[in-house]
Parts: structure tokens; sequence; C-alpha cells
């Protein structure tokens, strides 16, 4: 994918389109590596602590000390910080491309916390969304409905079927034994 692409992916977030924006948004982070940032699986790693060690000394005190971790440990430690940083810094900054201007006030200083204000304001549905999942929910009933009417059709017509039967069966019987 180019740069370009989340253009071409992800409309401009203006507060009326948030569920279009919100699924196109975390598709496109998904496919960069970066959605685990914004949704807070993938957490800023902590400072590594030193040791705490305890030190007898010559009057016999015992004090806490804490035994700094190895250079190299920190070093590595530090690049993953720094990794996280840069992923936290695209996924904050695709994020911020796509949303109008009128909307800055939501951004956060880290992707998670600008997710997290931009979900508390828009995620609650608007009018013509909450009309929307009605009739999705209207047309799920309607659905269900539907089936149950079908079930109750098809075992009255066994039954309507069973009856007929059964009186061709008896009027067969009751000529058979007239013929006879």
């Amino acid at each position: 994918m180019s740069s370009n692409d989340v253009k071409n992916l992800v409309p401009i977030l203006d507060g009326s389109n948030w569920l279009v924006w919100e699924n196109q948004m975390t598709a496109y982070l998904c496919s960069k590596g970066l959605w685990q940032i914004v949704d807070g699986f993938d957490s800023f790693p902590p400072n590594i602590l030193g040791k705490k060690c305890h030190v007898q000394a010559a009057d016999g005190t015992i004090s806490e000390v804490i035994d700094p971790p190895e250079a190299e440990l920190v070093e590595a430690h530090q690049a993953k910080q720094l990794e996280w940083r840069n992923r936290d810094d695209q996924a904050q900054g695709i994020i911020t491309l796509r949303i109008s201007q009128s909307l800055k006030q939501h951004l956060g200083d880290k992707a998670k916390t600008t997710w997290a204000n931009l979900q508390g304001a828009f995620s609650k549905q608007t009018p013509s969304s909450h009309n929307m999942q009605a009739k999705i929910s209207f047309l799920q009933l309607f659905k269900i409905y539907f089936k149950f009417i079908r079930l109750l059709v098809t075992i009255i017509y066994a039954e309507l079927f069973n009856y007929y039967l059964g009186g061709i069966t008896i009027l067969g019987s009751s000529l058979t034994s007239k013929g006879n």
C-alpha cells in the first residue's frame, strides 16, 4: 500500500460519518500493523528497573541498594521504547490526517487517547444511524417472523395432507368393505 492509499480508503471524519470512518480506519490501521497500538493491546514498554539488593555494612546495618541493569539490556529496551513511540506516532499521524480540521480538539498525546476521544464524541449513535439500526433490527425481526410463518404453514399443510390422506384411506376402506 502506498501512502496515498489512506486518502482513497478512509474518508475524512466530519462527525456525521463515524460508523463508516471507524470501520475503514480500523481496517487501515490493522493493515499497517498499528491497530494494537490504538486499541491498547500493545502498550508502551515500561522502564527497566534495577534489581533490589540488600547489603550489610561493617557495623551490621542492612541497606537496600538498587543494582542497575546491564547496559546492553537498557539499550535494547530503549530501542523497543523508541520503536513503540514511532509506531504510536504513525498511528496518531494517520488518524490526524483523516479527521476534519474542526475535530482536531479531540486529538490526544497518544493514538489510543485520540481514538478514545473520538469514540466518546461520535460513537453515540446519531439519529440517522439510530434509524438505520432500527431498520436493520426490524428487518432481522421480519426475517425471523417469516421463518416462523413458513414453519407454521409447513406444519398446517402437513396436518391437512395427513387429514386428507386419512380421509382417503377411510373412504378406500369403506369402498373396499362394501365391494366384498
